[in-house]
């Protein structure tokens, strides 16, 4: 079979295209787009450039507003507890029983005035359900804390006069730790005077780091809020039941001696300290009740 004239012209410019495609394909193409790229990359880095260079002229400022913005942060943290947990929360319901002033109970007048107070704002909780811990982690976007997020909700009931009343829900709202009571119910005894109430409270906490919560500090104390036993021997320490002091025999016998009861030997001694020892035991009993009464 012979070529044509016209098949061998077209054979020709088939190879003529195909000599000038070839380098393109294979060469020139890749190398136009390893062009572009390394020119988008030029930009990326010139515009990356540009930036770091204006924020290290600005280097101390942005140093300072971090610190400002950490230091905040570390604040705000230590505005909670580092921890809700029920001894603590027990606790807070006892100190909540207490009001911070005393007044002297009312004495008639066939009564002996033993000195005894009770408090201004007495309030009983007669039962209180513990929640568990919610955790939320502490984050966004842009940052992430090692620390998390507690919230606590516990049922409490109590019952109190409607002056106590005021005065618990002005101690939730002074408390050094962030809570609220998110639910209350009230329900008014019109024959007793007194409320029966249903709070649920709400505790937040910010645990992480090396944070700790505080242990449970006791209070009131009851030196301070006078409410030990009545002692009757001003020179000797109050007991939550009365004299811290014990009477040794020696002491009976002594205090009998100086007593001046007669001219008796050491039998009329005896018997002297031992009828000081019951005198004694029975005003410390007197004492016992008396402080008794007053602690309820």
């Amino acid at each position: 079979m012979s070529l044509t004239d016209r098949d061998r012209k077209t054979i020709l410019f088939l190879l003529i295209i195909a000599v000038i495609a070839l380098p393109y394909t294979f060469y020139i193409q890749d190398t136009r787009e390893d062009t572009e790229k390394v020119n988008a990359e030029i930009v990326t880095l010139t515009e990356t450039y540009n930036r770091l260079n204006e924020m290290n002229q600005k280097r101390d400022f942005y140093i300072a507003e971090t610190k400002r913005y950490k230091d905040e942060t570390l604040e705000l943290i230590e505005k909670f507890p580092a921890d809700v947990r029920p001894e603590n929360y027990a606790m807070f319901l006892l100190n909540t029983e207490y009001s911070s002033k005393m007044i002297p109970l009312e004495v008639e007048e066939d009564q002996e005035d033993f000195g005894l107070y009770r408090l201004e704002y007495p309030i009983r909780f007669n039962s209180y359900s513990f929640g568990t811990n919610e955790e939320f982690a502490l984050a966004s976007d842009e940052v992430q804390l090692d620390y998390t997020a507690l919230t606590n909700k516990s049922a409490v009931l109590f019952v109190c006069k409607y002056d106590a009343l005021k005065y618990m829900l002005k101690y939730l709202m002074d408390y050094e730790d962030p809570m609220i009571y998110s639910t209350m119910k009230l329900e008014l005894d019109k024959d007793t005077g007194y409320i029966n109430g249903e709070m649920v409270l709400e505790q937040y906490a910010i645990a992480g780091g090396d944070r700790k919560i505080d242990d449970v500090v006791i209070n009131p104390d009851i030196d301070e809020m006078k409410i030990r036993g009545v002692n009757l021997d001003k020179d000797n320490e109050n007991g939550v039941f009365g004299s811290t002091h014990i009477y040794t025999w020696e002491e009976l016998e002594e205090e009998e001696g100086e007593g001046g009861e007669g001219d008796n030997g050491e039998g009329d001694n005896g018997e002297g300290g031992e009828g000081e020892a019951d005198g004694d035991a029975a005003a410390d009993a007197d004492a016992g009740d008396a402080g008794e009464a007053n602690a309820e």
